[in-house]
């Protein structure tokens, strides 16, 4: 078991058909700081349990506490576009810098709602964009019509707000959009199977079922 720092620097140089698992982030006590942590072993000691982790609290689930194929389990995409052309008179490095903040508190608004409906982050294979999975339907439902509510009311720096893509739109005097604009999309039921990513040892899915979560996200 090593902490992410060692991972990091270790990456490259693992012998082949190691076996990658991430532990999650964990308290340790005598450490003041969280640690992300990772289990490095042969392949062939895949289906071999290992106790838990001796830690004072887990704080980010791990790729054994993620949700079980042998349970219907709900998959979900979820992603904002990438920087809008910059309007006339606006410098594009500006706003680029400008958006990237906006994404960061966006990715930040992910882990807070995962961790509040208990949800599990597979992977982000690009800046604001999540796979995600829930053991629980109504949990991840929740999790999205929540994520759409709260992603209005984020402090948004005005060279994004001007923008035509990320301006405030009102219907009947509603809201209706403002800011970054997620595309979601879910899909609930069986996964083929489930194992863990070489490069960071989360649980990624398999099957029909991410599959149609991702084209319901393209919609």
């Amino acid at each position: 078991v090593v902490t992410e720092a060692i991972w990091t620097k270790v990456q490259g140089r693992l012998p082949p058909l190691t076996q990658v698992i991430a532990l999650g982030t964990h308290r340790l006590r005598g450490m003041e700081q969280s640690q992300v942590l990772m289990e490095l072993a042969p392949s062939c000691l895949s289906d071999r349990e290992f106790p838990a982790v001796p830690s004072a609290a887990c704080l980010v689930p791990g790729y054994r506490q993620a949700p079980s194929v042998e349970e219907p389990l709900t998959i979900m995409f979820a992603k904002v576009p990438g920087c809008p052309p910059a309007p006339e008179g606006v410098d594009q490095e500006e706003l680029e810098a400008a958006y990237d903040a906006a994404v960061a508190d966006w990715c930040d608004l992910v882990r807070r709602l995962l961790d509040r409906f208990r949800g599990y982050e597979c992977k982000e294979p690009e800046r604001g964009k999540f796979t995600l999975a829930f053991a629980d339907f109504r949990a991840a439902v929740a999790f999205a019509v929540t994520a759409q509510a709260e992603l209005l009311k984020l402090d948004y720096p005005p060279l994004v707000l001007a923008t035509k893509e990320c301006a405030e739109e009102e219907v009947d005097g509603a809201r209706l959009f403002r800011g970054l604009r997620a595309s979601i999309g879910l899909a609930h039921g069986w996964a083929s199977f489930q194992k863990p990513l070489s490069s960071t040892g989360r649980a990624d899915y398999f099957g029909n079922l991410p599959n149609k979560a991702a084209r319901l996200m393209s919609v």
